[in-house]
């Protein structure tokens, strides 16, 4: 007896250690349950929504997320913690847009919604480039060969995540500046670019 009630603290003390690990991991983002933001095509809100919520120094996420008061190495372990909402398909608050001011396209597809996951992509564009809405104007992504898009998920979207991992492991190596300049992007040579975005 002695011995299964101590197998069940051991038990208990790891859940309570891999819990506590888990927590600390996100140190400056979680994804929290919000209200959808309205517009005019969408005046009323039947679906559940949620948003990535910034815990940094300023407390807030807006368009595009700030980042000056940030180091090169902070901003490093923030991409890497956004590229681990990967498969959170849950509806993001924010609906898809145009955020590009000097694009001339308004969105008119279909797609209004997308996830968790496309928008921790469309941040790590934010901390990594000056302009991020030139390199991703509208947060859908498309396969150029097949002009097929995706904004929840499928093979696109966990295509995406790889190929931003592969240019992860480079910007490491060579820094933020030294990538830039030589326009080392996360989705450069890929069949995948953001809507209206350059690659």
């Amino acid at each position: 007896m002695e011995t299964k009630s101590m197998k069940n603290i051991i038990s208990i003390f790891s859940i309570i250690i891999i819990f506590s690990c888990n927590s600390q991991e996100n140190n400056y983002f979680e994804v929290i349950q919000k209200d959808r933001y309205i517009t005019q095509e969408n005046s009323t809100q039947t679906n559940v929504y949620y948003g990535i919520n910034f815990k940094g120094k300023n407390k807030l996420l807006v368009y595009p997320l700030s980042t000056l008061d940030y180091n090169e190495e902070e901003k490093l372990k923030m991409i890497k913690e956004l590229l681990k909402f990967e498969g959170d398909n849950r509806k993001c608050n924010i609906p898809v847009s145009n955020y590009n001011s000097k694009l001339s396209q308004i969105h008119m597809g279909s797609n209004k919604d997308y996830s968790v996951q496309l928008e921790a992509l469309f941040l790590i564009n934010q901390i990594f480039f000056d302009e991020p809405f030139v390199y991703s104007p509208i947060p859908i992504l498309i396969n150029n060969k097949t002009n097929k898009e995706q904004v929840i998920e499928g093979e696109i979207i966990e295509k995406a995540y790889k190929e931003y991992e592969k240019w992860l492991y480079k910007v490491e190596g060579i820094g933020f500046e030294s990538a830039f300049k030589k326009e080392i992007y996360p989705l450069k040579g890929s069949d995948i670019s953001w809507m209206y975005g350059t690659n």
